[in-house]
């Protein structure tokens, strides 16, 4: 159990070094405005989705200079990180395709993605890797790869996270009984917030679990949270 938990913090580790930049580039941006539904594809990447309605509706695509697991930074690439990664829009949803700007699939900087959506929007994210930041009110919310940091706060109708190992910590603000909550990892490290007097229908599957809540169970409430895993250590608040 330990172990698996430590191998799911050392992948979140290697994505959240992303963050700790010391250089960043900015690329293209486009309109958001009508955008309902938005599929981010491609390389690892940090990636940070809010639904501000004081700030434009727009995406920014970039690169950062990230340190490395052992949190150096390569003096090898002297020159500024380039930005890679493509986006178009195609019958009102927005296409993102994160590309690593290495030629040889090993460099210090990472594709950043930044988008300010209209509350309500879907999101869908397919990559190997990801450190997430999601803070808004959307309606779906999918993820699926290898490893990934999630953090989300605000609300969603449904969330659907599938990763080998995740770290995910999930903030409901003002749960409204439709919500639907599925974590699926092999070393799950996650907490979900509901909020105190939230009725909730929740299981968790897996080979070893540690599990921290007061609450208990309520078969056929909504929100409904299931939790699927080998190694899984969940907190439920």
């Amino acid at each position: 159990m330990k172990n698996a938990l430590v191998a799911a913090g050392g992948a979140a580790l290697i994505i959240a070094s992303y963050a700790a930049s010391s250089s960043a580039t900015e690329g293209p941006t486009l309109d958001l405005t009508g955008i309902r539904n938005v599929k981010i594809t491609g390389e690892a990447s940090w990636i940070n989705i809010t639904t501000d309605s004081a700030r434009p509706l727009i995406a920014q695509l970039g690169a950062v200079r990230h340190r490395t697991l052992f949190h150096w930074t390569s003096g090898w690439f002297g020159n500024d990180c380039t930005v890679a990664s493509r986006m178009h829009v195609e019958d009102g949803t927005l296409f993102v395709d994160a590309v690593d700007s290495s030629w040889f699939g090993f460099s210090d900087c990472a594709p950043t993605i930044a988008l300010n959506l209209e509350e309500g929007a879907s999101l869908s994210i397919q990559q190997h890797a990801a450190e997430v930041r999601i803070n808004g009110q959307l309606s779906d919310i999918s993820f699926n790869g290898h490893a990934a940091d999630i953090k989300f706060d605000g609300h969603a109708r449904s969330v659907a996270l599938s990763a080998d190992a995740m770290k995910a910590t999930l903030t409901f603000d003002q749960p409204e009984k439709t919500e639907s909550v599925e974590l699926t990892s092999d070393a799950l490290d996650a907490t979900v917030e509901l909020g105190p007097g939230v009725p909730v229908d929740y299981r968790i599957d897996a080979k070893a679990s540690m599990v921290d809540t007061q609450k208990v169970s309520t078969p056929g409430a909504l929100p409904r949270v299931r939790v699927t895993g080998k190694f899984v250590r969940f907190s439920l608040r």
